[in-house]
């Protein structure tokens, strides 16, 4: 089995930047030696955010998990309207390096691959307290803000051969 995975992490970490394979040591580590979680979004965020999760919470008696679809009908929205159509072949062409702002910052649609490419948030599951109050399920537990990747230092380079529809 080890033979597996050091096979899978020679191939994953081939050419992408030492500090990058600092980065991903780090978030291997955490994911499997702590209940950690590396995500778009977090519970404790903030802004926009925290309003939206108030008013999903009180309109549906929930936690809002889905926060992340905000920024994927951001970007459908900004490619149909740079595409002015919504054709899909048209919308998928305009989507190709369109870079926007979002509720966690900076966004692109990466034109090589159409991978979104944004902010990351490690996180931590821990005591809810004073400075990360949010508690899903009402647990008293959270995922608490350890560290932020930003746009430039999570997005990694890749050799994609994707094919467009014509």
């Amino acid at each position: 089995m080890y033979e597996n995975w050091k096979n899978f992490w020679g191939i994953t970490v081939d050419g992408i930047y030492k500090d990058f394979t600092q980065i991903l040591f780090v978030i291997i580590f955490l994911t499997f030696c702590n209940n950690s979680k590396l995500a778009n979004i977090h519970y404790n965020m903030g802004g926009n955010m925290s309003k939206w999760m108030d008013v999903f919470k009180s309109k549906f008696n929930d936690d809002f998990y889905t926060g992340s679809i905000i920024s994927i009908f951001e970007a459908l929205g900004a490619a149909m309207a740079k595409a002015k159509s919504t054709d899909p072949v048209k919308v998928a062409a305009a989507l190709e390096g369109l870079t926007y702002k979002t509720f966690n910052g900076e966004v692109e649609m990466r034109k090589i691959d159409h991978q979104l490419q944004q902010t990351l948030y490690m996180t931590v599951w821990q005591k809810a307290d004073k400075k990360y109050p949010y508690s899903p399920e009402k647990t008293g537990m959270t995922l608490a803000p350890v560290k932020e990747f930003p746009l430039y230092v999570s997005s990694t380079p890749i050799k994609c051969q994707m094919k467009r529809p014509s």
